[in-house]
């Protein structure tokens, strides 16, 4: 869904963007679980290019991109969750969020109860785009394992068919 709302983004020479379709499918892989999708989404609704500025809609996109980010973090080390919360809520509510080296939001356009009921209300959002992720990933996970046990087989009749034709040549 990603690569379509790529599509959308009117790289030039395109034409202008169908912003209801870039937020469509961004928000259709969100939902899929791309943890890029809502990072990406996030950062149009803070920076305001693409998509009008939203401080609350790019507040929640970025805490579901933090939640799922905490995810994969997990196996390796401790991801600091709740100061990735606290860094990006803080952003809002100052009013000096920046993406990357380039500061996006400065003034204040949330308040701290408003930046944490967004918080609260993305986690619903995360809970349902991480199974949708664990879903996809134990089926991928599936057929790769299938992939794995036919492999033997595969390349026994490979070789087979190889050594027939050697000798047909004979």
């Amino acid at each position: 869904m990603q690569s379509l709302a790529r599509e959308y983004e009117g790289k030039p020479p395109a034409v202008a963007p169908d912003l209801a379709q870039v937020e469509k499918y961004r928000i259709m892989a969100v939902t899929g679980g791309s943890k890029s999708a809502a990072n990406v989404l996030g950062r149009m609704y803070a920076e305001g290019d693409i998509l009008p500025q939203d401080c609350a809609k790019a507040l929640y996109y970025m805490s579901i991109a933090a939640q799922l980010s905490k995810d994969d973090h997990a196996a390796n080390e401790k991801y600091p969750i709740e100061k990735a919360f606290r860094d990006i809520k803080e952003g809002f509510v100052k009013g000096e969020l920046s993406i990357g080296n380039t500061q996006v939001i400065f003034k204040p356009c949330l308040t701290e109860a408003e930046a944490n009921d967004i918080i609260e209300r993305s986690k619903p959002a995360y809970e349902a785009a991480k199974a949708a992720r664990d879903k996809d990933r134990a089926a991928h996970d599936a057929l790769y394992e299938a992939a794995r046990k036919k492999l033997p087989e595969i390349k026994a009749a490979y070789e087979a068919a190889v050594r027939e034709r050697q000798e047909g040549k004979k």
